[in-house]
């Protein structure tokens, strides 16, 4: 965004906002930031959860306004024009334009999702730093806290775990993992901010420890990789940076982590198992009494309710067949060469799926009523489960080129920004968000921006592409 152009909106639009949001309390307004995060990502839970059936527009233009309110929250009368990396905003601004135009040329939703593109987060960058980012990421882990309290409530006591694959009252268990690893990654950032074992650390371990058991319950094998090689990625850098210090990383950030994990993954299942035990005792009070089939030989066996340990035997033999054994290959697919033939196998079909989906990509996207078939003639899925090639096949080929660079680059610059900036507290959140959405990218498509991790990826993207200038740099344009 042009020198010009950021003078204008900061005088005209962003300053007098900020005038007014300065007289509202500090806390006050930290607490909007968070909130408004918060019912972002309730809306997520409504509409993956299929309680909201409604018009897509609508809840994007909501999602839109809370974004809206989060920036006027994190607005501060010193706001002032930012220098903009140019790699990272020409593939932003490319990802775009393709999107724009297949909105304007294909279909009207791709249009609606290339707003938060054009508009609101260009707005963002110039906020956040110049609010700083120490100041507005803590805001983030807080509305993401939030919502996964809710999430856990309502999921033990509604939502219990009685088979694998749980999803919650998500539609399916990737969407639960997906936000699942959100909540992962934020922790996970906070605790490596510590500088000493206090109450609070211990309460982020704990909920760290939680988060990844339910991710584990999933079997979501994308959420369960990607945290894994998130925490790895992120672990080794803070090592790295801290030679110095590697007693202190080790035994109040990393060792606590690792026995939360150890020791919630086996139990945690009893606390959701205990919400079956409830639901299925307020069930069975409000149940109309069962027939008379006192004569029948079985009329004596009580029914058979699956332990808390039964449930997890069966996950960790599920979990261990789909992650150390071959996957099924779902479309047989006749043409594929033997390498092709073999990733199929690990991927449990996907390869058959991204080459059907990349035939079809073209300058510009496809409307979403689009049906693609097999060679079979069977029906396939509307998610490649493969973020660049999902972007692509939407927005056009050369969308999925510049967004495939974005994620190349930010994960690059984020490195460089963990390394170089250690002044900031949460510089290792660019890296841990890029590092979970670059591996989720493998297996599911999360192109929408106000789509929880998707969401945590672009604001995590503020601290690096907007960086603030100072007056010599101003002087010397």
């Amino acid at each position: 965004m042009p020198i010009v152009m950021q003078e204008h909106l900061i005088q005209k639009i962003l300053r007098p906002l900020s005038l007014l949001a300065e007289k509202i309390p500090c806390a006050a307004r930290e607490a909007t930031f968070s909130i408004s995060l918060f019912f972002i990502i309730l809306m997520e839970f409504a509409v993956k959860g299929g309680f909201y059936t409604g018009r897509y527009l609508l809840i994007f233009a909501a999602g839109c306004c809370l974004l809206g309110i989060m920036i006027f929250a994190g607005l501060t009368p010193e706001i002032s024009p930012a220098r903009f990396s140019p790699a990272l905003t020409a593939c932003w601004l490319g990802c775009a334009v393709f999107m724009t135009a297949t909105g304007l040329l294909v279909e009207s939703d791709s249009l609606s999702i290339a707003i938060p593109y054009l508009i609101i987060f260009p707005v963002f960058y110039l906020v956040w730093s110049s609010r700083g980012y120490d100041r507005l990421f803590p805001l983030v882990v807080r509305g993401v806290l939030f919502s996964f309290l809710f999430f856990a409530i309502v999921s033990v006591f509604f939502y219990p775990i009685t088979d694998i694959n749980y999803a919650s009252f998500f539609i399916n268990r990737n969407g639960t993992g997906i936000y699942l690893l959100c909540v992962f990654v934020c922790v996970l950032c906070y605790i490596f901010t510590q500088e000493c074992y206090s109450l609070r650390t211990f309460a982020a371990d704990a909920v760290i420890g939680f988060a990844s058991a339910t991710i584990y319950y999933t079997n979501c094998r994308t959420a369960i990789g990607s945290a894994v090689i998130c925490f790895l990625s992120v672990s080794i850098l803070q090592l790295l940076t801290h030679k110095k210090e590697l007693r202190r990383v080790l035994l109040v950030q990393l060792l606590p982590i690792v026995i939360a994990v150890i020791l919630l993954v086996p139990s945690a299942i009893y606390l959701y198992h205990g919400g079956y035990s409830l639901s299925s005792g307020i069930q069975s009070a409000l149940a109309p009494p069962p027939p008379d089939v006192s004569d029948s030989p079985d009329s004596s066996a009580p029914p058979i309710t699956p332990s808390g340990s039964d449930v997890l035997d069966t996950m960790k033999e599920y979990n261990s067949r789909r992650f150390f054994t071959e996957g099924i290959i779902m479309d047989n697919p006749e043409n594929l060469n033997p390498t092709e033939k073999a990733l199929d196998n690990i991927t449990s079909g996907r390869v058959t799926q991204w080459l059907i989906y990349l035939r079809e990509v073209g300058f510009l996207g496809h409307s979403s009523d689009t049906v693609l078939f097999d060679s079979a003639g069977k029906e396939v899925s509307m998610s490649s489960h493969f973020t660049i090639i999902q972007f692509a096949y939407q927005y056009g080929a050369l969308a999925g080129v510049f967004f495939l660079l974005l994620n190349i680059l930010a994960g690059l610059s984020s490195i460089r920004f963990a390394v170089l900036r250690k002044d900031i507290k949460y510089r290792l959140a660019p890296l841990a968000v890029a590092v979970a959405f670059g591996a989720t990218s493998v297996m599911e498509a999360i192109s929408n921006p106000l789509d929880g991790l998707s969401l945590l990826y672009y604001l995590s993207l503020t601290s690096l592409i907007a960086v603030p200038r100072t007056k010599k740099e101003f002087k010397n344009e």
